[in-house]
């Protein structure tokens, strides 16, 4: 999945509070110079693998590494090189903004190869993560 955002036009101006508040887009120049930096990470995917969505975002702060890192760690996971110059990879083996881990019975199975297995990446992407199957399984029922 590339640059997953999306932009909302309101009819409204937000009104900022304790937890509406905005967050900050990477400046493409500044995605070079993160690596070994902490970066702050928000999402809503399933709490736990093949679990429910959360229904609130969560949060976790993480260092970046460089792809290469990544890619030699997660062997499999990341396509290259080369590398898209649009992807981070953070480092935080025991959670994600999504879920946490338990080591004794999900990790294993993900560090094993069991999750790459039962999701192959698909030839046409450079990486795959739950992120991706949600968001390609939402672009084909919204066609």
């Amino acid at each position: 999945m590339w640059n997953d955002l999306a932009i909302l036009k309101l009819k409204t101006p937000v009104s900022f509070t304790e937890s509406i508040q905005p967050i900050s887009l990477p400046v493409h120049h500044l995605i070079y110079n993160l690596t070994y930096k902490s970066v702050k990470i928000i999402g809503w995917g399933a709490e736990k693998l093949q679990g429910p969505m959360s229904a609130v975002p969560r949060v976790i702060e993480t260092p970046v590494v460089s792809i290469e890192s990544c890619a030699s760690c997660w062997c499999g996971y990341v396509r290259g090189p080369p590398y898209p110059e649009n992807q981070l990879c953070t480092l935080s083996p025991d959670r994600t903004a999504c879920q946490s881990v338990d080591p004794c019975s999900d990790f294993y199975k993900f560090a094993c190869g069991g999750w790459l297995r039962a999701n192959p990446i698909p030839p046409t992407e450079p990486s795959w993560g739950q992120f991706d199957i949600v968001s390609d399984k939402n672009h084909h029922e919204t066609r």
